[in-house]
């Protein structure tokens, strides 16, 4: 029996930086290299997603495109200097359970994903629901009767994305107390930051351009 899930599509750049991590490990090469690599090319995928592709859509003036690119500016930055303080010394060994975890939300090319590989995680029953329901609603040409959820449903998906990718994988690591409150910071700007960007960009859209948006994000909720 299938269950709704949240899967965001690995980019062939991605994908190919999943492979070599895991390659990495079972072949004795350098896996803390691979992983820093992989992850860096997480936080672009998640930086397009979450933050890049809105702004496409929406089509958002100049101004606010500056204060876009600050922000993915900045969030990129914090990223690869934190993950490559985090992971540089990790050994193969320790990378054990993050490789297990990685494996076990990589869901490979094949006729019931669009033959396109993807990363996933298993979103609780209500939020799935609620997913729905904004998607449905937007595809109706009701979308700005619901934009109180709308914007709810897309501050949550950012916080369990950044949930899901980037911090549960931290729990194996011993990072220290300095290196954890970097992380933090960072991690609340980056948040911070991809929830004013869905806010401003989304907030003011027309049902039309609500149809658009919504048709755009829907495909992250797929079934498996």
């Amino acid at each position: 029996m299938s269950r709704p899930v949240i899967a965001i599509a690995a980019n062939p750049a991605l994908d190919e930086a999943v492979e070599s991590f895991l390659h990495a490990l079972k072949h004795n090469g350098k896996g803390a290299e691979a992983y820093i690599t992989l992850m860096s090319r997480l936080t672009d995928r998640m930086i397009g997603l979450l933050m890049l592709e809105p702004v496409e859509i929406a089509r958002v003036s100049p101004t606010q495109r500056k204060i876009v690119d600050f922000a993915v500016d900045t969030g990129s930055k914090a990223s690869s200097m934190l993950t490559a303080q985090i992971y540089r010394k990790v050994s193969n060994a320790q990378f054990a359970p993050i490789a297990r975890a990685l494996e076990a939300m990589y869901w490979p090319a094949g006729s019931d994903n669009g033959d396109v590989p993807q990363l996933f995680y298993t979103p609780d029953a209500k939020f799935a629901a609620e997913y729905r329901e904004v998607i449905d609603a937007c595809a109706a040409g009701q979308g700005r009767a619901r934009m109180a959820l709308l914007l709810q449903v897309l501050d949550r998906m950012v916080d369990d994305i950044l949930q899901k990718f980037f911090l549960d994988q931290t729990r194996h690591v011993d990072i220290g107390f300095i290196t954890r409150k970097a992380l933090d910071v960072s991690v609340a700007g980056t948040r911070s930051a991809c929830h004013a960007v869905m806010h401003k960009v989304v907030k003011d859209f027309s049902d039309e351009q609500l149809k658009d948006f919504m048709s755009h994000y829907a495909q992250v909720l797929k079934a498996r």
